[in-house]
């Protein structure tokens, strides 16, 4: 963004957090902006994730799928019974969920498994790993119902057990760093401090961007056009290799927004966005500490990181056929026969179908499947318009 006051109406930024990115600024120069990103979201005190602010709440800045309607947790827990089964349905099996939000998806696949007096209902069945304090309190008071049923996690397992490793709208959010095509070479964004304010400092890309790059474009060296801008997620293979640890065999469930290298790298301009009180914003720069930043997930990339932790791609659908082929088809059908309010069955059938919307979130979100020592035929990767 250009060097300008921004209006006050944007709002300011965590006055604490902003001088601890200042002081950086000022001891080694200007920031990758993956190094911002992780300041900005994930600083032990001022951080937006870890103050828990602005998630699936009143005056809230997004909210997820599980917030929306809890069938999407549900839907999900039909998939999670199914791998659950296909591992021989061990004593020891164990849901991981990194970064759980509000609870709300682990709430509505707690309720259906206690509703169906499921066996997998049981003690430590579901486990949270959640680095925000402010978050894990949010998350404890809702699933205090389902009491030793649901844990949490601190630290490396030494004996991990078969399970899923889940990730719900987790890796958009691990930090990116900016790069841009020029006709002299690759630049690198990073964010300095002039006149009073954060600003964007370009730079000579380092070898280690380039070489991301190159992986991520197969090759080619010279694939961006110039001005065509990119995120890159060098991180992603150490993040995967160090959390796939929490689990022995079983699987990796990613349900996030993005595409595979192919299609992300063919536009024009990145994907990394802002988002304040449900707005998108571009300024990224803005509300250092009060906004969400993400990006689009590149699956290629994390295809390639399960794969050097031991885990193959199962395969990789769209939310709404996820969602179809788990059976929200016949879910939306007996809201007709519940006893409820016709204003009631409305509101439910509408957060049903957005969950589904074409060129909405049914199909910019992707749900991304890899197994290791598992069976990879599963149900909720089957096409539900196959025999269409």
């Amino acid at each position: 963004m250009p060097n300008a006051r921004r209006p006050m109406e944007f709002g300011g930024h965590h006055p604490e957090l902003l001088q601890v990115i200042r002081d950086e600024i000022r001891d080694t120069g200007p920031l990758p902006f993956s190094r911002f990103q992780e300041l900005c979201l994930y600083h032990p005190r001022y951080g937006y994730y870890t103050r828990g602010r602005g998630i699936g709440r009143e005056g809230a800045d997004f909210w997820t799928a599980p917030e929306m309607n809890p069938v999407f947790g549900e839907l999900v827990a039909v998939q999670l019974a199914e791998m659950s089964s296909l591992l021989g349905s061990p004593g020891d099996f164990q849901v991981v969920e990194l970064g759980a939000g509000t609870g709300s998806l682990a709430l509505a696949a707690l309720d259906a498994w206690q509703r169906e007096a499921s066996p997998l209902y049981r003690e430590r069945v579901y486990a949270i790993v959640e680095p925000s304090a402010g978050l894990r309190r949010m998350q404890e008071e809702v699933l205090a119902g389902h009491g030793d049923r649901v844990c949490w996690l601190e630290g490396s397992p030494t004996d991990p057990p078969p399970g899923v490793l889940l990730m719900n709208e987790v890796l958009d959010a691990l930090p990116v760093d900016r790069v841009v095509g020029r006709a002299e070479g690759l630049e690198e964004i990073r964010v300095g401090w002039r006149d009073g304010d954060l600003v964007e400092v370009p730079c000579p890309a380092g070898e280690n961007l380039v070489e991301e790059l190159r992986l991520r474009l197969g090759g080619g060296a010279g694939g961006l056009e110039p001005g065509q801008e990119v995120e890159l997620r060098p991180r992603l293979p150490d993040f995967l290799a160090a959390e796939a640890t929490r689990i022995a065999a079983g699987y990796i469930l990613a349900i996030d927004y993005g595409d595979m290298a192919a299609d992300l790298y063919r536009r024009p301009r990145g994907t990394a966005m802002a988002y304040h009180r449900h707005q998108a914003c571009e300024d990224l720069l803005a509300r250092a500490g009060h906004q969400d930043i993400t990006a689009h997930v590149d699956f290629s990339a994390l295809s390639a990181a399960a794969a050097s932790a031991g885990f193959q791609e199962a395969g990789m659908t769209s939310q709404m056929k996820f969602l179809l082929a788990l059976g929200l088809a016949g879910r939306i059908e007996a809201l007709e026969s519940e006893n409820i309010p016709e204003k009631d069955r409305v509101i439910r059938r509408l957060g049903m179908t957005a969950l589904i919307q074409p060129g909405g979130m049914g199909e910019m979100f992707k749900v991304w499947i890899g197994a290791r020592g598992a069976p990879a035929q599963l149900r909720g990767l089957r096409d539900p318009f196959a025999a269409f």
